[in-house]
């Protein structure tokens, strides 16, 4: 994989090494906030585990959303991770713990495979086309023991296939510690997988379920566990405040 000559942008209040000419650009071009789904309410001590940190542009704003918590970003690519690195470190957080690691079903080492046609993003463990590199691999149970993450407030899943390994190696008592997950499914990745098989398992394991955001083998799937006491979110309650004063009236 070719090494590239880092540029600095800025966007919302926060900036950013990129490689030009890359997906970082296009990665630059969504709305920072894009992964804040309405059914998140987010507080300021929240814990939050960022499966798939790219260059940071998840990371680096939520952490500014939780000065009294933590982000762990995890990111298995050496070259991004060094980047995720620097804008760490350029935008002067000191609650983001970060990770050069892939998350999977197993612990040991994998192999990332660097896509061809998607050059610095798309970096895949269960896709096997393209350049790759070693990288070390641990499970989702291993990582929150071996970081003392007792609770989390909110996981973030974009990890190219990986996520069918990461959750359903997963057990109830692992998946527990979780609050809300936003997952980004990639069947096309993982031959075998449905969105189906993911949706049963989390309802298994305890979380009522929602789809976004699908297009062909690819979607959003949210899901939040029933045991964890939620607040409502402002939508929410701007809803309820709305069909109470219809009955009202009425």
């Amino acid at each position: 994989m070719a090494s590239h000559n880092l540029q600095i942008r800025d966007k919302d209040g926060f900036s950013f090494h990129y490689r030009p000419g890359t997906a970082d650009e296009n990665q630059l071009d969504f709305p920072l906030d894009m992964f804040m789904i309405p059914e998140y309410r987010i507080w300021p001590h929240h814990v939050v585990v960022d499966v798939g940190g790219h260059i940071g542009t998840f990371a680096v704003p939520m952490a500014k959303k939780v000065p009294r918590g933590k982000v762990y970003s995890i990111e298995p690519g050496k070259e991004s991770y060094s980047i995720l690195e620097k804008n760490v470190l350029l935008n002067g957080l000191g609650n983001v713990s970060l990770h050069n690691l892939a998350l999977t079903d197993y612990q040991g080492t994998a192999r990332l495979y660097h896509a061809p046609d998607n050059e610095t993003w798309g970096d895949s463990i269960t896709n096997p086309e393209g350049e790759a590199e070693e990288v070390r691999a641990d499970t989702l149970e291993n990582f929150l023991e071996e970081n003392n993450i007792e609770k989390v407030d909110f996981m973030k899943v974009n990890c190219e296939g990986a996520e069918f390994e990461i959750i359903q190696s997963s057990t109830k008592d692992t998946l527990s510690k979780i609050s809300l997950l936003l997952i980004l499914y990639h069947c096309d990745y993982n031959e075998g997988q449905t969105e189906q098989s993911m949706i049963e398992h989390l309802k298994e394991k305890g979380f009522r379920v929602w789809v976004r955001e699908k297009e062909g083998e690819r979607g959003w799937i949210i899901a939040r566990n029933k045991k964890v006491f939620h607040l409502p979110t402002l939508r929410q309650v701007r809803f309820m405040m709305k069909n109470l004063i219809r009955k009202i009236v009425n």
